[in-house]
């Protein structure tokens, strides 16, 4: 009985030191939840975060089976002396007239009567840069001595090189018509061309059926300008745009009005640029990545320009700084705004509408585009204009995604953006934009951060 009763005492013992044990580690923990509780958190909004722009080269840019291509001569203090030019070889008609021939050759020799030959094209004057109020714009247009060959990748360059007969066909004039979509622009070539064209057809010549015959026998033809400094335009490249067009009359009855067309080959075509920056502030920049000028060389401002191959570096060299502020720090908010420099845009240069946002290694290959913050659309600058004191044009772009994963990283983990023209614009366009840096004196890069801290470092 007495050997119970201790049993007994024994068990309660332990299990009164358990509670208290239990009750023990409850309050440790209420404790650690309590400081944590009552542990600060703190909002802060900032833009003087330091934004470094640099304005990069890139070597050369594809500009075959492009849509659109450049045509003119520009000239400012700015980007320097541009030329750009087009080159194509053609596709042979689809047009035979062997299946009209019937068994009389002579009637078929009779049948047909030459007309004229043209080339067609149609300028889409969205795309242009300088005064389109210098007065009529021309174009000579040479034949190709030589076929125009791809590269070991099979690509055309804005830098390729064509062979031409220096002596042109024909030079045409014209009125750039700015922001007019479509205007269709048609001239004549030499009669005695057009004529050497047609009497192949009519002999059912290999080299008016078959590709391989026709590109030995006519090269293609080169487009250039004959201008001073006035302006570049831009100009549509399909089936309906740049084509030769041969016509004739069917006369064996009631004359009928025919023609063959021959159109571009798409994948023999080029855009070629040429430009001279000697005595503007990028005369000293080269080709790469790592030949890129930081702005601070340049005048307070970095370029990017379609088809001389000009984009901008954006870095944050110093975002990490903000983890010294709190034990913890988290970015909840963050925006760009790009300035255009005042009066470096206008009628002659308009601004492009969108531009594209690009993540880099510290290499600068490019990663991806830059998304909105919930990963289903692709930002295009979101274009503010204003058009009264030109003080609050800029493109604004909303990085807290990309700002999220940068803080923190460091060394080979840190990442750039690139700006850049869309692709439509970047490989046939000579559209672009100045933008100013932080100590430029009129148009300031700016980063606006919204930021948490946790218990905040005195």
């Amino acid at each position: 009985m007495n050997y119970m009763r201790y049993l007994s005492h024994i068990f309660i013992f332990l299990f009164l030191a358990g509670i208290i044990a239990f009750s023990s580690c409850r309050d440790e923990a209420t404790t650690v939840g309590e400081k944590l509780f009552e542990s600060s958190f703190k909002n802060y909004q900032t833009d003087t975060c330091t934004v470094l722009l640099s304005t990069v080269l890139s070597d050369s840019l594809a500009t075959s089976s492009d849509t659109l291509c450049q045509i003119g001569h520009y000239h400012d203090t700015t980007h320097g002396d541009i030329t750009a030019s087009f080159f194509t070889e053609y596709n042979v008609t689809s047009t035979s007239l062997y299946k009209n021939r019937g068994s009389n050759s002579s009637l078929f020799e009779n049948r047909y009567r030459f007309d004229s030959i043209t080339v067609r094209f149609y300028s889409d004057s969205c795309n242009y840069v300088g005064d389109s109020l210098s007065g009529p714009q021309q174009i000579a247009i040479h034949k190709l001595k030589k076929n125009i060959e791809l590269d070991d990748n099979g690509y055309l360059y804005n830098k390729s090189e064509a062979v031409y007969d220096p002596t042109p066909l024909t030079t045409i004039s014209y009125i750039p018509h700015p922001n007019q979509k479509k205007k269709e622009i048609e001239t004549r070539l030499p009669d005695s061309f057009g004529e050497d064209f047609f009497n192949l057809m009519l002999q059912s010549d290999d080299r008016m059926e078959q590709q391989i015959y026709f590109r030995d026998y006519f090269k293609g033809l080169a487009f250039l300008p004959t201008n001073s400094d006035r302006m570049l335009n831009g100009f549509q490249v399909n089936d309906s745009s740049f084509v030769i067009a041969l016509y004739y009359h069917d006369i064996t009855n009631t004359p009928i009005a025919e023609k063959a067309v021959f159109t571009p080959n798409k994948t023999l075509s080029f855009g070629k640029v040429k430009y001279d920056r000697t005595g503007t502030p990028l005369a000293a920049l080269k080709p790469g990545y790592f030949n890129a000028l930081p702005s601070s060389k340049t005048n307070n401002a970095a370029y990017l320009q379609g088809l001389t191959g000009l984009y901008t570096m954006i870095s944050f060299p110093f975002l990490n700084d903000i983890n010294a502020e709190g034990e913890m720090v988290s970015i909840e908010k963050a925006y760009l705004q790009l300035y255009p420099v005042r009066f470096s845009y206008g009628a002659n240069y308009p601004l492009p509408k969108t531009l594209s946002l690009y993540t880099t290694d510290v290499n600068g290959v490019t990663q991806d585009l830059i998304y909105n913050l919930g990963g289903t659309a692709v930002q295009t600058g979101n274009l503010v204009t204003d058009d009264a004191t030109y003080t609050e044009t800029y493109y604004t772009f909303d990085l807290t995604s990309f700002m999220q994963s940068l803080l923190g990283t460091s060394g080979s983990s840190m990442k750039k953006l690139k700006l850049v023209l869309p692709n439509k614009d970047f490989f046939s366009s000579c559209k672009g934009v100045m933008l100013g840096d932080m100590d430029h004196p009129t148009s300031n890069v700016k980063l606006t951060l919204v930021y948490k801290t946790y218990n905040e470092k005195k």
